[in-house]
């Protein structure tokens, strides 16, 4: 969710260490990433350059178990989206995958995967 600084390290993580992800995140991401983090968690957007993220909005995760975080999006301090992700811990990362069906290019692709890691 944020780079590493050339003086920091990745944390060694494990599947007991999820809860190490609970807490408040910015909607921008603060790397080189051009995806916002709400679509990096839930494969959907919830703002756009007509109403771009403001002070009250923000992404909370939640460790549910070993295998699963609950990703909440908030607007103006209301929750907006929320989506239990499952994944696995492999080489100090949180992997996982969202899969979405696109109805309008059902014919042509249907459904778009992303594929993604957080680590802390």
């Amino acid at each position: 969710m944020k780079p590493i600084v050339k003086t920091e390290t990745l944390q060694t993580l494990n599947e007991t260490d999820l809860n190490k992800f609970d807490g408040d995140y910015d909607i921008f991401s603060v790397d080189s990433s051009f995806r916002t983090s709400e679509y990096a968690l839930t494969f959907s957007k919830k703002f756009n350059f007509k109403s771009l993220p403001r002070t009250n909005d923000r992404i909370n995760l939640q460790s549910i178990d070993s295998k699963h975080l609950k990703v909440t999006v908030f607007k103006n301090n209301k929750a907006i989206k929320t989506k239990i992700i499952k994944g696995h811990i492999s080489q100090n990362y949180f992997q996982f995958s969202l899969t979405t069906i696109r109805p309008f290019y059902f014919i042509v692709n249907g459904f778009a995967t992303q594929k993604t890691e957080l680590g802390c």
